[in-house]
């Protein structure tokens, strides 16, 4: 296809990049080599900066450090430009040049000069304000350390002149300078549009002039397709529908700040954060959903359901629907997982089936659209889902009969959560899924979802391989649940070393 698979990148550049935490060297190798056909089929970096912007905030050292280094041998062979947005790169490297690995250490310095070169040496300066002392201690040395590889390459960011008005019309940082009013950066050009000294900022966001391909914020790792496009528009679509406004940077903003918080290990509705998302809520949801989903009154199960019901058909609905739906469903898609974790473990039967409902009917939208979800976005819900698993119920003896007593009290919901995460792989990465259920499920206080994590990653390392997990931290501790207390746990761990000692030919000292 050559350039035009220029289209295609935000579909690629994301799950290709984050192969390169494959243990197997051949493998992060091709992950190499189909990055290095991408880039050079569109002729730049351009269209996939924003998807390496996610790949690079990972925690994977391995995958961060193959990947710096990749960009720099880029970078040396064919060359940086001005025109390159990089800003979002900026604070994940510096914050990286203290990074346990020294691999990754070393390869982030590396990068330094070519940041420097594109986004400006005072730019990369004004960043290191944001490190801890300990952190910006070490990283300012090396920023002054890379700047003559690049000293005035390029205007800082933070300080940008008042353009000449005998510059060429068509110079890239050439600003008309009768009006103030923002224009977007055009697709030729690729640069975002510098503010003359004396004029203001918009305050409104929908005004704002940001580089229209500018990546998301802390940890999101999102995949859309090329048909579905972020905007920053808070204009309502249309008031009868469930949200109000198809901001993807307000999804961003409350994600970042939501880290850690939506992990529910059973019992009701936690007040402090219905409450938190009542108020995350309201400015973005109708009246109507808002007033059912947070009832109080003596049919508030009722108005929870209806609520849901909205929510689950708002979505199935959308697998048909026209762009500004599926812009919409993807700007407020946090607000239905976020709910269906707070009433997951409800007593009441027809609520925890409704809550199933969401999760099903936003996985299917999202699966329709070829949209992987970021860390961030994963963490809003499965989490949650992770308390929930079960075992596999394999009905073919009356011993087989007694598994069915483990887990959810209720089979049905069993054996939808058990489908629920053997669907997430389609919308987010295996080895993502992997970890979440190893860090929450294995950790569980409940013997019994203890036992259904460690028959879900058995799933996952059949399906998957090895992978899926770093096998010097998995494998110890599944061999650890062999003397677990509860002798269902004991046997599901055995499974778990079994599924991969033979394929593998593995030995295990317990």
């Amino acid at each position: 296809m050559g350039k035009p698979f220029e289209k295609h990148t935000r579909l690629f550049t994301l799950p290709v990049s984050t192969v390169l935490s494959d243990q197997k060297a051949p493998i992060r190798a091709a992950a190499l080599q189909t990055l290095s056909a991408m880039a050079t089929a569109c002729e730049g970096l351009e269209t996939m900066i924003p998807n390496f912007t996610t790949a690079l905030e990972t925690t994977n050292p391995l995958q961060k450090a193959t990947l710096l280094q990749w960009l720099v041998e880029w970078f040396k062979e064919h060359g940086s430009s001005s025109s390159l947005d990089l800003k979002s790169w900026v604070p994940i490297v510096l914050s990286t040049l203290d990074d346990r690995s020294v691999d990754v250490r070393k390869a982030a310095q590396a990068l330094l000069p070519t940041l420097i070169q594109c986004v400006g040496f005072d730019a990369v300066m004004n960043q290191t304000n944001s490190l801890k002392p300990a952190s910006r201690a070490s990283a300012v040395p090396l920023v002054q350390a890379a700047r003559p590889a690049s000293t005035e390459a390029v205007p800082s960011i933070a300080n940008v002149p008042t353009p000449d008005r005998s510059a060429s019309p068509t110079s890239e940082v050439s600003i008309p300078q009768t009006t103030s009013e923002a224009k977007p950066p055009t697709k030729v050009s690729g640069v975002r549009r510098k503010i003359p000294l004396g004029t203001s900022r918009p305050e409104s966001r929908a005004e704002s002039v940001d580089h229209p391909n500018k990546p998301m914020q802390a940890g999101v790792k999102r995949l859309a397709p090329a048909s579905v496009k972020t905007s920053t528009s808070t204009t309502p679509v249309n008031p009868s529908l469930p949200f109000l406004n198809i901001n993807v940077d307000l999804k961003k903003t409350r994600l970042a700040k939501d880290a850690g918080r939506w992990v529910n290990e059973g019992g009701p509705t936690r007040k402090d954060l219905a409450d938190l998302l009542q108020s995350q809520m309201e400015p973005h949801a109708s009246k109507d959903l808002v007033a059912h989903l947070f009832s109080h009154d003596h049919n508030a199960v009722n108005d929870h359901i209806s609520g849901l019901t909205t929510l689950a058909d708002f979505y199935n609905n959308a697998l048909d629907s026209d762009e500004n739906i599926e812009k919409l469903c993807l700007a407020n898609l946090d607000f239905p997982l976020k709910y269906a974790s707070l009433k997951a473990h409800e007593s009441q039967p027809n609520l925890v089936s409704k809550c199933i409902d969401v999760v099903e009917a936003v996985l299917a939208f999202l699966r329709n659209i070829n949209y992987q979800l970021t860390d961030n976005e994963a963490a809003c819900f499965v989490p949650t889902i992770v308390h929930k698993v079960c075992p596999v119920l394999l009905r073919k003896s009356h011993a087989d009969l007694t598994l069915s007593q483990l887990g959810d009290a209720r089979e049905p919901v069993r054996l939808r959560v058990q489908q629920i995460v053997r669907a997430l792989p389609n919308v987010y990465a295996y080895s993502r899924v992997f970890q979440l259920l190893f860090e929450h499920g294995l950790k569980a206080k409940v013997a019994k979802t203890r036992q259904g994590t460690l028959d879900e990653l058995s799933a996952i390392l059949k399906k998957s391989g090895m992978g899926a997990c770093e096998p010097s931290k998995t494998f110890p501790a599944v061999a650890a649940l062999i003397s677990d207390k509860d002798p269902q746990v004991r046997k599901s761990a055995l499974g778990t070393l079994r599924c991969v000692c033979r394929p593998h030919r593995i030995q295990f000292i317990v």
